[in-house]
C-alpha cells in the first residue's frame, strides 16, 4: 500500500487505454475525472498520515 495514499495518474491512464477497446467513451476520459484528492490532501496537511505510519 502506498503510505501517502497517492493515486498514480499513469496507472489510471493505462486502465483507461485498456478499456477503450470495449468502451469508446473512455477515449474522452481523463484520469483526473475519476479521482478527488481533497480528502487525502486534508489528511496529509493535518499530519494524520505521518502519525499513522510511525
Amino acid at each position: 500500500m502506498d503510505r501517502g495514499l497517492n493515486v498514480h495518474r499513469d496507472a489510471l491512464q493505462a486502465t483507461l487505454e485498456e478499456i477503450r477497446k470495449d468502451t469508446p467513451q473512455a477515449a474522452q476520459a481523463k484520469p483526473e475525472d475519476f479521482v478527488d484528492l481533497r480528502f487525502v490532501n486534508d489528511l496529509r496537511q493535518a499530519g494524520y498520515l505521518e502519525r499513522l505510519w510511525k
